[in-house]
């Protein structure tokens, strides 16, 4: 009996493995450009949220910090005149006493997509602040009745790391549409192959299964047969049931 508890194992194992493959394939965010990617169920695209005529669209406050407020635009970079922030995704303002210091807190071209392990999908970018490395993370909220609605930024000076939320219809994947493409159709494409892999799987537990209780009925003290003779004969004793003429008399000879 041990063989066949290992065997279980093993098959449990493989159980694991596939639906571990599906379910992880499904939160990979791929870069399309500075304000797209691509899904497993479709395509999260800001271009919309994005300012006109060289303009940020956003224009934040610090929710922990008074002297600290920021400017945010998606897709295209922007410039503020008469400050170090030039071609930036996102600029930080600093007030200091009657004058006031910018930084480049966020550079457009550094744009990238993640899906972190807290199971949310994020846009981060990196830039310079403080003479520093900063990092300027969004966190991708979706809420199909929001047009684009962006949370005070939590700044932490220490880390140079500065969050935010966006709320928006933007951030919900959409299947991009197409005459030749009905919209819904690469959705009914991933469902029909996760249905497959699992079907896939179910009929091959099943296969082992029958295997191991076949093996079981074996009378004590009788040699048991390989398991890949077993497996051959199971499968001879599946097919001689579902198509009769194809029995051949040796599996009539398997106790």
């Amino acid at each position: 009996m041990a063989f066949e508890r290992i065997h279980l194992v093993f098959v449990g194992l493989a159980i694991c493995f596939l639906s571990g493959s599906v379910f992880g394939h499904e939160n990979e965010l791929k870069k399309i450009d500075s304000c797209s990617c691509s899904t497993d169920t479709g395509i999260i695209d800001l271009k919309k949220l994005a300012g006109t005529e060289g303009r940020p669209r956003f224009f934040l406050n610090s929710s922990n910090n008074a002297k600290l407020s920021f400017s945010w635009n998606p897709c295209d970079p922007y410039s503020l005149n008469g400050s170090a922030c030039k071609n930036v995704a996102a600029c930080l303002k600093q007030k200091a006493g009657n004058t006031s210091e910018y930084y480049s807190v966020a550079i457009q071209d550094t744009a990238e997509f993640y899906h972190k392990e807290d199971g949310e999908n994020y846009l981060e970018y990196t830039g310079t602040a403080f003479n520093r490395t900063s990092v300027f993370s969004v966190l991708l909220k979706c809420e199909t009745k929001e047009e684009g609605r962006v949370e005070s930024v939590t700044a932490n000076i220490t880390e140079n790391f500065y969050e935010t939320v966006l709320y928006s219809k933007y951030a919900c994947p959409s299947s991009p549409s197409s005459p030749s493409s009905p919209s819904g159709l690469s959705d009914l494409g991933t469902v029909a192959l996760i249905s497959g892999v699992f079907i896939l799987g179910a009929v091959i537990v099943a296969f082992f299964v029958f295997v191991v209780v076949l093996r079981s009925k074996l009378p004590d003290g009788v040699p048991k047969p390989s398991m890949c003779t077993s497996m051959k004969v199971a499968l001879g004793m599946i097919l001689a049931k579902c198509c009769p003429c194809l029995k051949s008399p040796d599996y009539e000879k398997v106790p």
